[in-house]
């Protein structure tokens, strides 16, 4: 069990640092798509008070 949870952080950071390694773009829109969702979340929010 502990040996399965450990394969599964290592391959998790390895993945993290492939993709941080690909390229920066991906950070970017993955910033993009949390401010963007943000946004959408604070109207969601406006509506169901206005409601």
């Amino acid at each position: 069990m502990w040996s399965s949870i450990r394969l599964h952080s290592l391959t998790c950071s390895l993945i993290h640092l492939r993709l941080l390694r690909h390229s920066r773009t991906h950070l970017h829109l993955l910033r993009q798509m949390l401010i963007r969702s943000h946004s959408l979340t604070r109207l969601l929010i406006r509506l169901h008070l206005l409601r």
